[in-house]
Order: structure tokens, then sequence, then C-alpha cells
């Protein structure tokens, strides 16, 4: 669901401005509205808090694409460091530490995603 037609013209440049600026202030001058209107935006319009959660929803969505592409990559790079006579000991544990450390990680994220579509299914089933 798009909310963003849902919104007047300074709205839709606010979000926008919003999503690119790490303050509102940032993101109320880049817009050209009141600081003020952009945080009552923010904590008081139900379009604009729709719309500004489907923006940070997908630009969450985006990110974790990218990073999930980088993953074999990594991984290389921390088993060729954990292989590497060269480097310190310390930093060839870290590294072999962090291997299974990180696939524990992803592996019990996937699989608590995968129980969340289940119930969610069963949910919507009934």
């Amino acid at each position: 669901m798009t909310t963003n037609g849902n919104l007047k013209a300074n709205q839709r440049r606010a979000l926008v401005e919003l999503m690119k600026h790490p303050t509102v202030k940032g993101a109320a001058e880049a817009a050209g509205v009141g600081e003020r209107t952009l945080h009552r935006w923010i904590k008081g319009d139900e379009v604009f808090q729709a719309a500004m959660a489907e923006a940070q929803s997908t630009a969450l969505q985006l990110a974790l694409q990218r990073l999930a592409g980088e993953i074999p990559a990594s991984a290389d790079t921390l088993a060729t460091i954990r292989d590497d006579a060269g480097m310190k000991g310390s930093t060839r544990v870290q590294a072999a530490r962090a291997i299974p450390a990180i696939y524990t990680a992803l592996r019990e994220h996937h699989e608590l995603g995968e129980r969340l579509d289940e119930l969610e299914a069963r949910i919507n089933a009934k």
C-alpha cells in the first residue's frame, strides 16, 4: 500500500528529506517547511506517519538486500584472515570466532522468520 499519494506536496518533500538527513531540523530546512510543522506531522499526522513508516520499511529492505549480497565476500575475507599465518594470532582467532557466530545469527534469524511466517499463516487461516 502506497500512502505517499495521500500527502501534500510539501509533506512529500519533507518525507524525502527525512530519509536523507540525520536530523529533523536539517530535513525541515531542506524541504522548506518549519521544523515545528515537521515535528507536528511526525507526531500527530496519521497519514504522514504511515507514509514515513512505509518509506523507512522500504529503505530497510533495500539496505538488507544490499548487505545480504555482501555476506559471501565478508565470509571469504574472514576465512582469508583466519588462514593467513602472517596475521597476528589474536586477529586470526577473532576471524575464526566470527565465522560461526555470524552463521549462527543468520541461521537463527532465518529460522525465526520462517516460524513467524508459519504462525501468521495459521492465524490468517482461522
